[in-house]
């Protein structure tokens, strides 16, 4: 003779759990609102790294170009075309659907494109990326969201 378990599941409890995780689920505006401040973070903390991330280091900026940022009082040593952060602070998110979100530049910095991309002498400086480790951190925290009712993180 086997040896048997029997766990009997009241069906109001379940109903309740389900019912609780249906109505987080439909709050994807909060959800979507942690993803896109996260993302909105990460691509300015990619901005102030000199090592340029995954696609390598970063070519260092001109000569003249370095000249010319000290003659405006700016500093020489990071390789982005950082002077008042422009571009840094023009990075915005937006919902772009029931279950999408969007983040990059908002337009308002005319270079955005290029020190992404590369382009003419200007080469490339990736910053809209998301690394494996970040995107898993969101689903866990959404999961987290919606099975146990946890609160979404602040940005640091």
């Amino acid at each position: 003779m086997g040896v048997r378990l029997t766990v009997t599941v009241e069906t109001d409890e379940v109903e309740a759990v389900f019912a609780e995780i249906a109505a987080r689920a439909k709050r994807s505006d909060q959800a979507l609102a942690f993803v896109g401040r996260s993302m909105v973070e990460t691509f300015q903390k990619n901005i102030d790294r000199e090592d340029g991330g995954p696609f390598g280091k970063w070519p260092a900026l001109r000569p003249m170009t370095n000249d010319e940022r000290e003659r405006l009082g700016y500093p020489r040593a990071h390789p982005m075309l950082i002077r008042e952060h422009d571009l840094y602070n023009s990075i915005t998110f937006a919902t772009t659907g029931p279950q999408s979100v969007e983040a990059g530049p908002d337009g308002s910095v005319w270079y955005a494109g290029q020190h992404d991309s590369g382009f003419g002498i200007i080469p490339q400086r990736a910053y809209v990326w998301l690394d494996d480790k970040t995107v898993e951190g969101w689903l866990d925290a959404i999961t987290a969201n919606l099975v146990e009712g946890t609160p979404y993180p602040e940005p640091t």
